[in-house]
């Protein structure tokens, strides 16, 4: 159908800490997009379904996320908006998020947002999120930045060639 996409992939696992390895697995991630009423998009995904990891005498789980979202676009898709809710069954932990994204120049994406873990207490600075992407189709670009409070940042960058 137009208005739904299907996607699903998986991946290699392998960690290792000092000169301990832990068995390697693989890992299924499944997700829908629904375009709906009103210029609404609804959006699911299971992420980490796999058998887990023993390491050293112990075996644990993959870290399972079931995550929906649901965004919409203003200004002649210049501006979007979107919202997610997320479940780790394994932690018991629910958490959501908030961002928009700004496209002032066609090739460019500036974003923004917010996570708020519950289970973490008072809500911070941890939370923030900010990001850039260069789109110069079929090639995207992307970087983002997080912020996990005493834990430190993170820095993602992705590269996408889509038809």
């Amino acid at each position: 159908s137009p208005g739904v996409a299907v996607g699903a992939s998986i991946r290699y696992v392998y960690g290792r800490i000092d000169t301990y390895v832990a068995s390697p697995t693989v890992a299924f991630d499944a997700g829908v997009r629904v375009v709906g009423p009103a210029g609404l998009i609804f959006g699911g995904a299971i992420r980490n379904l796999g058998a887990g990891q023993k390491f050293i005498n112990a075996r644990a789980s993959l870290p399972v996320e079931v995550r929906g979202g649901v965004s919409r676009s203003f200004l002649k898709s210049r501006l979007l908006v979107a919202a997610d809710l997320a479940y780790r069954p394994v932690l018991g932990r629910v958490s959501f998020g908030v961002g928009v994204e700004g496209a002032p120049i066609r090739a460019l994406r500036l974003r923004a947002g917010y996570a708020v873990d519950p289970a973490s207490g008072v809500a911070s600075a941890r939370g923030l999120r900010a990001g850039i992407g260069l789109v110069f189709r079929p090639l995207r670009v992307d970087y983002a930045f997080s912020s996990y409070g005493r834990l430190g940042f993170t820095h993602q960058m992705g590269i996408t060639w889509s038809r």
